[in-house]
């Protein structure tokens, strides 16, 4: 081949390139705007799989602006698969540093400066590496064997197979130390996270991710520090743990370090767009064999669920299965790893699947709606923060109250920050950073609430309290310091704050209920120096779920706060 064709193929490559990077940013800030998702631009450019699960998570907010950006990079990204060889990983590497003056003056202005952008984010995260390591490759210490190890954390597959590793990078690259990598165990969810401080001094941290209930019972046995779980500690495991470990249940315990949707995923061509969780019990427990038993296609349902030990697979039950006096089919196939999991259903026609929300990839997400009246919702960073979609919850760390462990508590105090809550968000998690969003009104909304809310913002936040008393629960208590920190870089604007009850005991008490529960938020604020506009109670109108089960109860007992 001539050099002027070599020239022209390679300038085809590069046009490609820079158009496929202005796209990816265009999608980033209206997936940032739809989604209220923080998303790093450098990782979106160079890890595939990254950009896959944004797009597929993108796919399902039906924006025909994102629609039409997502089809255009899936186009580029076809032409330079055919073009590369079937590697689109490192878009920008492929454009070397003598093309940048001769394309700058052909290629559109916006272009050359992102891709300008994204050189100089390059060179200067080399630099950066180098004045660290001062080494190259070949000169690294990690991984080593038999280093001490500092810190152990077990427990649940959902937090510890993304969230907590993120957590752990971001928090020691801040602390600037020498060198960091990973050291594999004998099994996958096995590994050490190693570390070299200025002096040279080496040391670990152990993670193992079997399972939330893993995490307890290691505790209780004295081999790990942390406990990583993806669902609330049981009260039986916090009585094993009270005479060795101390109060589990307290705030100094229950650390909730992010919030995530368990997702239903069904093969990627499913007709089926929305279910009951009614028709989901149903599907898991064997009950409907069929899809077009719900109106779709005439194909045998396969049950993909996650293991025993998985918190996901006990928050699963217990807001699905249980309400609806039901078990798990004995067909279903189980697995201990969410990604493996996600893969298995993407590729199965008849398959149906729930795993985290961030671990969906390539399957096709179900909305999903408490009962047959109310809204399908969707799982997205606000109505998983707010706690909306009925198949919310909470990703937990619990450490001893009395744990002298330091490196303990800074990693914790990490997760709990807005950087923290910026990992999480970066992974498709939902953080707990407080963000604004103008919803449509519920179908059971009363005339006065869509007044006073018509020219309002709702914050990504609710209140919840104990169903026995007035207290809040652990997660309200530093959502107040969230608010008041929000209200705080927002002074201009108003806050306004509306309770509401379950619908057990008299309509008129439960009024009262929701008002006083409303109240509690507004002193609470104002001994913190931030004033409400507006606080009323609207009693047991507005249920998120249903009140006939213990998890709908708690979600129907709320306080929402929205901002003029």
């Amino acid at each position: 081949m001539s050099a002027v064709s070599n020239r022209n193929i390679e300038s085809t490559e590069e046009k490609s390139n820079l158009v496929l990077i202005d796209r990816l940013w265009r999608l980033k800030k209206a997936c940032e705007k739809k989604l209220f998702l923080y998303i790093q631009l450098n990782r979106l450019i160079k890890d595939v799989e990254y950009r896959q699960n944004l797009m597929s998570q993108a796919k399902t907010l039906n924006d025909q602006e994102i629609n039409q950006l997502i089809a255009e990079i899936e186009s580029v990204e076809d032409a330079l698969r055919e073009s590369t060889g079937g590697d689109i990983g490192g878009i920008a590497a492929v454009v070397t540093d003598r093309r940048i003056g001769e394309n700058s003056k052909r290629l559109p202005l916006f272009q050359g400066a992102v891709f300008l952008f994204l050189l100089s984010i390059a060179i200067a995260t080399y630099i950066l590496w180098f004045t660290k390591t001062g080494s190259t490759d070949n000169q690294k210490i990690l991984p080593v064997n038999n280093a001490p190890i500092k810190l152990r954390v077990h427990g649940s597959n959902s937090v510890g197979e993304k969230l907590v590793p993120a957590l752990l990078e971001a928090y020691f690259t801040k602390q600037e130390h020498k060198e960091l990598g990973w050291k594999k165990g004998l099994v996958p969810v096995e590994r050490q996270f190693q570390v070299v401080e200025p002096n040279n001094t080496i040391f670990a941290l152990e993670l193992h991710a079997h399972g939330s209930s893993t995490g307890f019972k290691d505790l209780l046995d004295g081999t790990t520090d942390i406990a990583m779980s993806s669902r609330k500690i049981k009260e039986r495991e916090a009585e094993a743990l009270l005479a060795s470990a101390g109060d589990m249940l307290s705030h100094q315990a229950e650390h909730i370090v992010a919030l995530d949707g368990v997702a239903v995923v069904t093969y990627p061509n499913n007709p089926i767009d929305d279910l009951t969780i009614k028709q989901l019990a149903r599907l898991f427990s064997g009950e409907i064999t069929n899809w077009r038993e719900l109106g779709g296609q005439d194909m045998p349902v396969s049950i993909y669920a996650r293991d025993k030990n998985s918190g996901t697979w006990d928050t699963f039950k217990n807001l699905v299965l249980k309400p609806q006096k039901r078990e798990l089919a004995l067909r279903a196939r189980r697995y201990e790893s969410s990604s493996e999991m996600s893969d298995q259903v993407a590729t199965n026609r008849g398959a149906i699947g729930f795993i985290g929300l961030p671990y969906v990839r390539n399957a096709k997400l179900l909305a999903v709606s408490s009962i047959e009246s109310s809204l399908p919702i969707m799982p997205t960073s606000f109505t998983v923060s707010t706690e909306d979609y009925p198949l919310s919850r909470r990703l937990y760390i619990y450490t001893p109250p009395e744990l002298n462990n330091v490196l303990a508590m800074q990693i914790v105090n990490f997760a709990l920050s807005r950087d923290g809550q910026n990992v999480a968000e970066s992974l498709g998690l939902a953080s707990q950073n407080i963000k604004m969003q103008t919803p449509l009104p519920a179908d059971s909304a009363s005339l006065r609430y869509i007044r006073l809310t018509e020219n309002a913002q709702r914050l990504s936040v609710n209140f919840r309290f104990d169903y026995k008393t007035d207290q809040l629960d652990n997660k309200s208590l530093r959502d107040l310091e969230r608010l008041v920190d929000f209200m705080s870089e927002n002074s201009a604007r108003k806050l306004m704050l509306f309770g509401f009850s379950d619908d057990v005991g008299e309509r008129q008490k439960n009024q009262a209920l929701s008002l006083r529960r409303a109240e509690i938020i507004e002193k609470a604020m104002n001994s913190r120096g931030v004033a409400a506009f507006k606080v009323e109670g609207f009693g047991e109108s507005m249920p998120l779920a249903s009140n006939d089960t213990y998890q709908g109860r708690v979600k129907n007992r709320r306080v929402e706060a929205w901002v003029l």
